[in-house]
């Protein structure tokens, strides 16, 4: 199944990603709750492409290809059809979000494994996050 979405957790310095209350505009998806930030895939663009596009569009944060590492395609059902969106794991220097839809907030793993994130974000993804930043570590 082609990949519809791009989201992306971001890692700052202190091991804290970054999460995204969804703001209540018409047609978004979970208004009011936590999310993994990210957003739709354009025409001809590739979920490379996508996802830093989005990086730059919600966070004001520009990141190059080469940081970017995929944690996972991740499938969900809404309004009744199957999605599939592309996680992206970053880690930042120094990040300081200067822009964003909705409110954005620097979390704890455990915190964001412990929020209910949409669509099981917290059980799927940030676990599988977690493990790869661990593996990361390791070969440091």
């Amino acid at each position: 199944m082609e990949i519809q979405g791009v989201n992306f957790l971001l890692v700052n310095n202190l091991g804290e990603v970054l999460l995204q209350k969804r703001g209540w505009v018409q047609g978004i998806e979970n208004p009011g709750r936590w999310a993994i930030p990210g957003g739709k895939k354009e025409h001809k663009e590739t979920p490379l492409q996508a996802v830093i596009r989005e990086i730059k569009e919600e966070t004001g944060i520009s990141v190059l290809p080469g940081e970017l590492i995929k944690i996972v395609d991740f499938s969900y059902s809404y309004k009744g059809k199957q999605r599939v969106n592309r996680f992206f794991l970053c880690k930042v220097r120094d990040a300081k979000v200067v822009s964003g839809e909705g409110t954005m907030i620097w979390c704890t793993m455990e915190k964001a494994k412990n929020l209910p994130l949409v669509y099981r974000e917290n059980e799927v993804v940030i676990p599988l996050a977690e493990s790869l930043l661990t593996n990361l570590h390791e070969k440091v």
